[in-house]
Parts: C-alpha cells; sequence; structure tokens
C-alpha cells in the first residue's frame, strides 16, 4: 500500500512541480477520499486527486488552477440548462464555495473526489446538479411571484377583501398550515414535489411507479382537502358575515399554493 501511494505521490508531482503538497497530506487526503487504492489504484487520476488535494489545502496556484481549467468544463454542462445570465454567473461562485469550502455540516465537494473518474467528470456532473436545483428554485420563485400577482389584482378592486386579508392574514396561514398537517407524508412529499420543486407530473409519476393521470388526481383531491379543511377551520376561528366569509374562500382558492409554497419553505421536508 506504501508504495502504491508513493506512486500515486509522483505522478501527482511530475504532474503539478509548481504545487508545494507534501507526502503525508496527500496520503491523508486519500484515506479520507476513500480512494480505491486496494483495486484499481492503477486506474485512478492521481494528477487530478493531486490538483485536488492542494487546491483544499489551500494552495492559491492550486485554487487558480481549478478556475482556470474547468471553467469551461461547468460551461461546457450547464448551458443546456436554461439559467438566466445572472443565475450562470452566481452558478460559478457557488459551485466553488461548494468544492473548495462546503457549508457545515457539509464538507467540501472536493474531499469527496475518490480519483476515479477524472475531475472534469465530477466538477461537471456537480455543476450540472446545482444548475438543476437553481432552475427549480427559479422556476418556483416565477410562480410565486404570479401566483401573488394574481392575488393582488383579486383585490385591487376591492378595499374591503383587502383588509380581511391583511386583518386575517395570521389565521389564515395558521389554517392552511393545520389543513397541510392532515396530510400523510407521501401526500406532502408529493404536493411539495409539485408547489415548491415545479416538478411536472410525469416526473412525479415515474419516482411513485404510478401514471401520470393518477398522479394528477390525487393533486386535485389534495388541493381540493386543504382548500376544504383551511375554510372549516377560518368558519371556526374567524368572525365574518357569510358575504365577507365568501369574498375570503374565493381569496383562498386564489393563493392556495401560494401559502402552500410559503409553508413548505419555512419547514424541512418530511417523508
Amino acid at each position: 500500500m506504501e508504495s502504491t501511494i508513493e506512486t500515486l505521490c509522483a505522478r501527482g508531482r511530475a504532474a503539478h512541480p509548481e504545487l508545494t503538497l507534501e507526502g503525508a497530506t496527500f496520503a491523508k487526503h486519500l484515506a479520507r477520499c476513500r480512494a480505491p487504492l486496494a483495486s484499481v489504484a492503477g486506474q485512478l487520476h492521481a494528477e487530478d486527486l493531486w490538483l485536488a488535494c492542494a487546491a483544499l489545502a489551500r494552495d492559491e496556484r492550486a485554487v487558480a488552477r481549478l478556475g482556470d481549467q474547468y471553467s469551461p468544463v461547468v460551461w461546457r454542462y450547464a448551458r443546456h440548462i436554461k439559467l438566466t445570465p445572472a443565475a450562470l454567473d452566481d452558478l460559478s461562485q457557488s459551485l466553488w464555495a461548494a468544492l473548495l469550502f462546503g457549508e457545515p455540516p457539509k464538507a467540501p465537494g472536493l474531499a469527496l473526489y475518490s480519483g476515479f473518474g477524472a475531475l472534469a467528470g465530477f466538477v461537471g456532473i456537480t455543476a450540472q446538479r446545482m444548475a438543476l436545483r437553481k432552475l427549480q428554485a427559479e422556476s418556483a420563485a416565477m410562480r410565486v411571484a404570479e401566483r401573488a400577482a394574481a392575488e393582488t389584482r383579486l383585490v385591487a378592486g376591492d378595499p374591503e377583501l383587502d383588509v380581511i386579508r391583511q386583518r386575517y392574514r395570521a389565521e389564515f396561514e395558521s389554517a392552511v398550515r393545520t389543513a397541510l398537517e392532515s396530510l400523510d407524508d407521501r401526500q406532502r412529499m408529493i404536493l411539495r414535489m409539485r408547489v415548491v420543486d415545479g416538478l411536472t407530473c410525469e416526473r412525479i409519476a415515474k419516482g411513485y411507479g404510478v401514471g401520470q393521470a393518477t398522479i394528477s388526481r390525487w393533486l386535485e383531491r389534495m388541493r381540493e382537502q386543504v382548500r376544504r379543511d383551511t375554510l372549516r377551520l377560518l368558519r371556526e376561528r374567524v368572525p365574518l358575515t357569510e358575504s365577507d366569509f365568501g369574498s375570503l374562500a374565493a381569496l383562498v382558492a386564489s393563493q392556495l399554493d401560494l401559502s402552500i409554497s410559503t409553508l413548505f419553505d419555512a419547514r424541512p421536508a418530511r417523508g
């Protein structure tokens, strides 16, 4: 095993003679990232492992080399994901921060690179996954903005309804929260994937091994259950006339997904 590590060290030094890295530091890194030394050591990308280890050790030349060499890879993997230019720029910054520093309790991404495949692929796939998450977040934010605009249009011509909305906002959110808690874990997860993550019914259906039409029916029933329970709770808790309650019911229907998104974002997923 020692001779294997020495061979990998020699390959790393030869590829990156300008980097300052001790062999003992590299050996510890190989243990932490669980490089498969006993089975396929000869197939490991020792040169990439050496660069990753030096970058994690805060060697400025290694960090600069990573950026210069792999920024085009990031663009190549993420270019087919339709992010805005600003989001792509943010992706690059977020990616290098995640790879080099991580976010407690998560370790730096490069610490997980075992050298079995090329570092370019590891960086590219990480960038692609982050880009997809950003796209989902952008889509969710856009849907929330659209629903908020719809709510604004709904109350714009009705000052009394706007007063009702502002006065009973806390009661409304509490009622929606209670209604959501009446769903089981699977129902909440499916609703979250559709409303918050923006996944299509087709993708959700594949994950649960059912037909797309089945997911559509489940979602329709869940929304109706949450709407019905929310209105029941509001009727019990809020002193309104029948006319005002009818207006509030229309508001509930118009902003139900917005409220669900807000409440789901405020707490971790379950199930």
